[in-house]
Order: structure tokens, then C-alpha cells, then sequence
């Protein structure tokens, strides 16, 4: 199974944060094609987050999308509290 994550922080809770996300954690991963994703969205996305989550879902080219808003997200290599951010898990085969 390949693994890895993605973080990005931006100005606005854009979509395409959760996308850039995303993307990073499949570069780092090897990954052309996610089995899953698991999103987790600053809460600057809280009030709408699905147009993020379907950012996120095109740039795995999967529908299997979960996770959830919090304060701050993280990865193992840095954490955002204080601005909009998006932070990605994406697993490949073997899920």
C-alpha cells in the first residue's frame, strides 16, 4: 500500500486548496490514481465545504472522499492554525 500527505495554506478557503493538497500527497505517494482520500479542511470551510471536497475528489480521481473541518490541521511534517488550510491522506491499492 502507498501512503503519504499533503499540506497547503492559503489567503481564502478556495477549493482549490483541498486540490493542491491532494495532488502533493500523490506526487509524495506515487500515486496516479487515490483509492481514498482522507480531507481535513481549516474551518474557514466549515460553512460550505463540498465544493473543496469535490476539488479533492477530482484530483485523486476517486469518490472516496472523507474527513472533516477543525481549527487546525496537520500533517507529520507542519500544521496551520491561524489561516485557511487543507491537509490530505491519500492511500493507494491495498486499501
Amino acid at each position: 500500500m502507498k501512503a503519504a500527505t499533503g499540506l497547503v495554506q492559503g489567503r481564502s478557503a478556495a477549493p482549490d486548496l483541498a486540490a493542491q493538497a491532494v495532488r502533493m500527497a500523490m506526487q509524495a505517494a506515487g500515486l496516479e490514481i487515490a483509492q481514498s482520500v482522507v480531507l481535513y479542511l481549516s474551518s474557514d470551510y466549515a460553512h460550505d465545504p463540498q465544493a473543496a471536497i469535490a476539488a479533492a475528489a477530482r484530483a485523486a480521481q476517486c469518490t472516496q472522499v472523507v474527513g472533516c473541518s477543525a481549527a487546525g490541521v496537520f500533517t507529520e511534517a507542519d500544521w496551520v492554525l491561524d489561516a485557511p488550510a487543507a491537509a490530505a491522506l491519500v492511500l493507494g491499492d491495498g486499501v
